[in-house]
């Protein structure tokens, strides 16, 4: 299940996964002030999750591309590029970083390298030519309502129907698979109406991953979505890390 993977986490992120209730996650903590800033401004509605590295991409430090590239070199990752480990960007929102990603991409590659790369990404921003050069596999996370966040922010349709167009159903082109968190077997609706009839979303291209920030959340939810993955002729994904070392990062 899954694939060996080196992780690039950018700092930053364009939403606050769980609106208002993220914020009061955080309340009496160091990040107390960002993340009511940010619930006020995006906030809609009630969340049923909330997002999970509100910490790690809060707490990002800066690099040049030469000394990152060191800090691999130092920690073994670019010899398990080399047996064929993925490169995975993810965030917050590596697409906010698109050319500083990018500027360390093409010195990877300057060095001998060919990585196989993949981005996570929330699907609201569409990326540059330069940037897609490099990219091999796109999954992409649409935030649906249970996310507490509001619409004309999450859910922007040109963004998405270009990425259907481009990297779907082409041999051409970078790949493109959805992931849809799901709290409650109601948040079907949404995805079928707003996403898979709207823009023509291949199920095979469909993944439902179950809501849940600790082995005890994820519990309540799994088997309810993979039911509804079943039902649905979906594919249904696991949340891995979690199930098996549950709150723990960088592992």
């Amino acid at each position: 299940m899954g694939h060996p993977s080196i992780f690039l986490r950018t700092a930053g992120c364009n939403f606050l996964c769980g609106g208002y209730q993220a914020a009061e996650a955080y309340d009496g903590t160091e990040y107390e002030n960002q993340t009511r800033a940010m619930a006020e401004k995006m906030g809609e509605g009630d969340a049923n999750w909330v997002c999970d590295t509100i910490a790690e991409w809060m707490d990002g430090e800066g690099r040049e591309v030469a000394e990152l590239y060191e800090e691999w070199d130092e920690n073994g990752f670019l010899d398990k590029i080399e047996d064929g480990s993925h490169i995975v960007l993810t965030g917050g929102e590596p697409l906010l970083h698109q050319d500083a990603i990018t500027s360390f991409l093409d010195y990877v590659e300057a060095q001998g390298y060919d990585p196989f790369v993949e981005v996570e990404t929330n699907a609201s921003i569409y990326p540059s030519e330069d940037f897609r050069s490099h990219v091999d596999q796109y999954n992409l996370s649409p935030k649906l309502s249970n996310s507490g966040l509001k619409e004309d922010l999450r859910y922007n349709p040109e963004i998405i129907e270009q990425y259907v167009k481009d990297f779907t159903g082409t041999q051409d082109e970078a790949n493109t698979d959805f992931k849809f968190v799901v709290g409650s077997t109601e948040d079907w609706r949404e995805i079928e109406s707003q996403f898979l009839d709207r823009f023509d979303i291949p199920r095979e291209n469909t993944f439902l991953m179950p809501a849940g920030a600790d082995q005890e959340e994820l519990g309540l939810t799994r088997e309810d979505v993979a039911d509804l993955a079943i039902n649905n002729s979906v594919k249904f994904t696991e949340r891995l890390q979690i199930v098996i070392w549950d709150e723990a990062t960088g592992v």
